[in-house]
């Protein structure tokens, strides 16, 4: 569904773990999965956060650091709309350059948006 999304600006994940836990309804690995390849596809999300939704690495040995570079490369890939993506506890260099990137993009492309709007209303 968030694939093909044309509206949804913001998600908030915020608190939800993403590792399996016995009879818990929980987000794993293969969720994670999931949200990088909406990342790929969709065009509309620019706010995602997924604060304290990824548990440290020492838990249940899920791999934090992998579940965040799957997300950047997602970004690297194909996606110039998303500018901010919090993913507070981990830090991540690669995520962070592409998150300023982004954010370049959608400050030139509003002040283009901005530039065409003066020019329209002065004809």
């Amino acid at each position: 569904m968030l694939e093909t999304n044309e509206v949804l600006q913001r998600l908030t994940l915020e608190n939800h773990k993403m590792y399996v836990l016995v009879n818990a309804n929980k987000i794993a690995m293969e969720g994670i999965q999931a949200l990088a390849k909406m990342l790929t596809n969709n065009r509309t999300l620019k706010f995602l956060n997924l604060t304290e939704a990824i548990e440290p690495a020492e838990v249940n040995g899920h791999d934090t650091q992998k579940s965040v570079r799957l997300l950047a490369n997602a970004l690297e890939t194909s996606n110039t709309c998303i500018i901010k993506l919090e993913t507070n506890p981990v830090y991540d260099p690669k995520l962070e350059r592409l998150l300023n990137r982004n954010m370049q993009t959608h400050r030139a492309s509003q002040k283009l948006k901005a530039k065409l709007k003066r020019m329209r209303s002065e004809v």
